[in-house]
């Protein structure tokens, strides 16, 4: 015969602890699942960790620590009716709030930061890698004030009480804190924004993008709903009752910041970038093609430029007539190739028609661009004779 175990907590009409156990049981199994899909991500499609992966993890480690805690505050008392708790167990249950106010920032702090990291990693451009930059200094600064105002609060001495007598300016408090943490939320989106507005992409995958990264703008709703619950909080007359709604919509905002963190780099969103990033026209000073013979068929042209960096876009001059259209080299199998001068840079452009692969990729899935390249030659010569060639340049 099976025995039905009884349930670890109950909502009664004096007893709202267990909405609690269930937001944050819930909200530590999500985070736990995305963690393990980043790690097996990063490990076997998109190689390798790098410091936003790092910071995701200690974030993750954090909010597990921060579930841990509001776990023993509800074994404690909290979520109760104040007429249903000792002194003592009124003690602990402050203390230990007062000790999960700290770890629901830092949570928060290393999920921004986590972000900024990742808009680093993606991008090849100084400028954007600069403001990636000055939103972590922004977030931390956002943290070490956050972390000032709850630690110094009504009385030094005992900086956790907030029943009989009350902290008057606390509400005050976390106000600021949440604006920030809006404004930084907004600065996060507006950073994903700015990182495709210049890629040459489709919209539809600008969008997508986009929206992959905003998956964190529910947070600032979750946050605009903490901050009217704190009020409710402040106000009441029963604060360990009171007071669920508030650590709930204190745990939903945590637990969704890591989540939609680690959304925004698995594999279906990061593919977006895999075949645009890096594509803006960006050329070296010395351009050299290196040349891989094939036979006739799909061409694949391979481009590798060394040098100085500037933004421009290549243009190819006329051809010499000199050139052959077809020529046989040692070694090969019959490439067809083209060969010119540069008017812009003075120096010679080979064009090679082939059928190989890339050069230099290595097999590596990091940062490739694969895109389908029509080049339009003309030759200058007594019969001018039109060539198209289509390949695919990684």
């Amino acid at each position: 015969m099976s025995t039905v175990l009884p349930p670890i907590s109950v909502v009664t009409p004096s007893d709202h602890g267990a909405f609690i156990l269930i937001t944050s049981g819930f909200g530590l199994s999500l985070i736990l699942i995305f963690t393990i899909i980043r790690v097996t991500a990063r490990l076997f499609i998109n190689p390798p960790f790098d410091g936003d992966d790092l910071l995701m993890g200690i974030s993750t480690l954090l909010g597990i620590i921060y579930s841990a805690i509001l776990f023993s505050l509800v074994s404690t008392g909290f979520g109760k009716a104040g007429d249903l708790l000792s002194s003592s167990a009124l003690v602990s249950v402050q203390k230990l709030l007062y000790a999960s106010d700290f770890f629901f920032l830092l949570t928060l702090w290393a999920s921004k930061c986590s972000m900024a990291l990742l808009f680093t990693r993606l991008t090849p451009r100084a400028d954007h890698k600069r403001l990636a930059f000055g939103i972590r200094i922004i977030v931390t600064g956002w943290l070490v004030l956050s972390i000032f105002l709850v630690a110094l609060r009504c009385d030094l001495s005992e900086p956790w009480i907030f029943v009989d007598p009350r902290c008057k300016d606390a509400v005050t408090r976390w106000d600021i804190i949440g604006a920030i943490d809006i404004v930084t939320e907004v600065a996060l989106f507006a950073m994903a924004i700015l990182l495709v507005k210049d890629l040459k992409m489709s919209i539809s995958r600008k969008v997508f993008v986009v929206l992959a990264f905003g998956l964190r703008l529910p947070t600032i709703a979750f946050a605009i709903l903490r901050l009217q619950t704190a009020q409710m909080f402040a106000d009441s007359d029963d604060p360990t009752f009171a007071g669920v709604f508030f650590v709930i919509w204190s745990v939903v905002e945590a637990h969704f910041s890591i989540c939609s963190s680690n959304i925004a780099c698995l594999k279906p969103f990061i593919a977006a970038f895999n075949t645009s990033f890096g594509g803006s026209a960006e050329i070296n000073e010395q351009p050299r093609m290196d040349r891989s013979k094939g036979n006739s068929g799909s061409g694949t042209t391979s481009l590798k430029y060394f040098g100085q960096k500037r933004n421009s876009s290549y243009m190819l001059s006329t051809m010499n007539s000199s050139t052959k259209n077809d020529r046989s080299r040692p070694g090969t199998r019959g490439g067809r190739g083209a060969r010119g001068r540069d008017q812009e840079l003075g120096n010679d452009v080979d064009i090679i028609h082939e059928d190989t692969g890339s050069v230099g990729s290595g097999g590596s899935r990091q940062m490739i661009i694969q895109k389908d390249v029509t080049w339009d030659v003309q030759y200058s010569s007594p019969k001018p004779a039109k060539h198209q060639l289509r390949g695919v340049a990684q």
